[in-house]
């Protein structure tokens, strides 16, 4: 990671809670084992790591989790990669577009919902 880099993520005003939006991340990431509604560890044999901003760190299960956005819009994701040494939740906007969910960006906090628009056969 570059020291560049290294002193943004350092100064990020996050929560245990924080999701960070990230165009660049090719799947959802989670550090708490607690929010996975179902979950799966990956053999000790066949380990697994990822790599990011902070260095290559350890995946060690898979899952899925609900989030919210606002008080009516909710989604389950599914695939979410649990990775205990992440600072904060990573919510792939890639995978999320493959999945139906719609990202709109503005001033306020984003915000997200389900398309619910019927696809083609």
């Amino acid at each position: 990671m570059s020291t560049a880099m290294s002193a943004i993520v350092k100064t990020l005003p996050v929560s245990p809670k924080t999701w960070v939006i990230d165009s660049g991340a090719s799947d959802y990431m989670v550090p708490h084992r607690e929010w996975f509604l179902d979950y799966e560890p990956f053999s000790d044999n066949s380990p697994r790591t990822i790599y990011s901003v902070t260095g290559c760190l350890p995946t060690v299960g898979i899952g899925t989790v609900v989030i919210y956005s606002g008080k009516n819009s909710k989604a389950t994701l599914r695939k979410v990669l649990h990775v205990p040494c992440l600072p904060v939740s990573l919510l792939s906007v890639g995978k999320g577009e493959q999945d139906g969910l719609i990202f709109e960006f503005a001033k306020e906090p984003v915000q997200f919902a389900m398309n619910m628009m019927p696809t083609s056969s």
